[in-house]
């Protein structure tokens, strides 16, 4: 393989079996839990619970797992039919889209008011309270839109916000790019004959503009922004919502996204098998395990063996 990928088996039971697929087809490595859900561990597995088995570089599969392995691979592989992406820090590299964007906008509006370190902290708090709102469906995109430049603006006594916000918007469509290797898993995956489809909390109007900018149409019509829907991730609607464009079942479609909140918790929360893209390797807390984990997005490819 060519990176590391974290594979997780839910068995009921643990066995730390390095699972590969020689199928031709897109195939997700995603157990049937109902099926392998059992007291008893295969080939004399420890304690109950699961276990996440991660696999790196190449590997061979000891003769003593085959029968196993075959078994787990007859009743256990769901074909893949759709892939959901996010888009922010999932395929668009937002992070280095929005430190450039701010510094853009703190030179042309706040150099006479607070030094930059100062504002960034202020902005990256005020914004990350007001986007957990968007993500509890408390407030819509379009409020956090008008809100946060507002709020900073005002602890600093200053006015115009709205101003601030447009300038801002327009500095992340200029400065918009890809995360590495994002085009080539797109095409590489449209080659495969998967249908894929975008997922994104945020606003229509900068999403469509990134949309065009990186000419995302090549790889799929299918885009659905939290805005427009009137749900954000990780509220139930908005997947379903992209389930029905794509008009693939649940089981047979990935979610692939960076976070663990919106991306994880909705695809969770709606059955959908997920894949956290988590280039930082960061350890999580939580008491679920996402489906695979990938820390370099070409790795998706050996997912879909």
């Amino acid at each position: 393989m060519a990176s590391e990928i974290a594979f997780v088996l839910y068995t009921g039971a643990t066995s730390n079996v390095p699972v590969i697929s020689v199928l031709t087809r897109p195939f997700f490595l995603f157990p049937n839990r109902d099926i392998i859900r059992s007291n008893k561990a295969p080939f004399g597995g420890r304690e109950k619970g699961a276990v996440k088995t991660e696999i790196t570089g190449a590997f061979e599969v000891a003769p003593v797992y085959t029968l196993f392995i075959h078994h787990l691979r007859e009743i256990c592989m769901t074909p893949c039919h759709a892939i959901l992406f996010d888009i922010d820090d999932t395929l668009v590299d937002f992070k280095k889209s929005e430190t450039v964007s701010l510094t853009k906008c703190y030179e042309h509006f706040f150099t006479n008011w607070v030094n930059f370190e100062q504002f960034h902290s202020d902005y990256s708090r005020i914004n990350l309270s007001l986007w957990k709102l968007v993500e509890e469906n408390k407030i819509s995109p379009s409020i956090l839109g008008k809100e946060r430049f507002k709020q900073v603006a005002e602890h600093y006594g200053m006015s115009d916000s709205l101003e601030i916000s447009q300038y801002y918007h327009e500095q992340l469509i200029q400065n918009s790019s890809w995360i590495n290797g994002a085009p080539e898993l797109l095409s590489a995956l449209k080659e495969k004959s998967i249908k894929l489809g975008f997922v994104t909390n945020g606003f229509s109007h900068l999403q469509k503009s990134k949309y065009n900018k990186l000419k995302l149409a090549q790889y799929s019509d299918i885009l659905v922004i939290s805005e427009e829907i009137g749900f954000s991730k990780p509220h139930p609607h908005i997947f379903f919502h992209a389930l029905n464009l794509t008009n693939t079942e649940i089981k047979h479609t990935l979610m692939v996204g960076d976070s663990l909140s919106s991306d994880g918790e909705g695809a969770r929360g709606v059955g959908l098998p997920f894949c956290w893209y988590n280039p930082k390797k960061i350890q999580h807390n939580l008491e679920w395990e996402p489906h695979f984990i990938i820390s370099d997005l070409m790795s998706l490819l050996d997912i879909m063996i």
